[in-house]
Formats: structure tokens, sequence, C-alpha cells
């Protein structure tokens, strides 16, 4: 997640954002149990800032986390 959202505050981070950092997880080849981790992490700091008023919306909620499609 530090690769990709580093220099972005908090507050400018949308759910657009936050589902192509998944996506592109995958595409770089990411087991999917690595991304359901990253995105739990995420959800937690979402959590904090929500509760501390830093931002309205949680833009983890309704993200899909994409599945491996095997032969």
């Amino acid at each position: 997640m530090n690769e990709y959202l580093s220099k972005v505050p908090i507050t400018d981070i949308t759910h657009y954002m936050y589902q192509n950092l998944l996506i592109d997880l995958d595409k770089r080849g990411y087991a999917r149990t690595t991304i359901s981790g990253v995105n739990t992490c995420a959800n937690m700091i979402f959590k904090y800032a929500k509760r501390n008023k830093l931002i309205k919306e949680n833009p983890r909620e309704d993200v899909i986390i994409p599945k491996k499609k095997y032969r």
C-alpha cells in the first residue's frame, strides 16, 4: 500500500483508486491471501481515519478482491 498511496493524503483516496490498487496487485502476481491481507490492513487504517473524522467514507467498502482465473 505504501508504494501506491504514500504520497496521497488520506482525504483524497477514493474507492476507484483503492480498487485499482487491488487489481494491480493481482496483475503483479500476488496471492489472493496477500491481497486480502492488504485489504484488511487498509480497513483498519480507514476505520481509524473515519473514527477520528479525517474522512467521511471508508474507500475500502464494497471493493472486490480479484479472483485468479485458472485454465
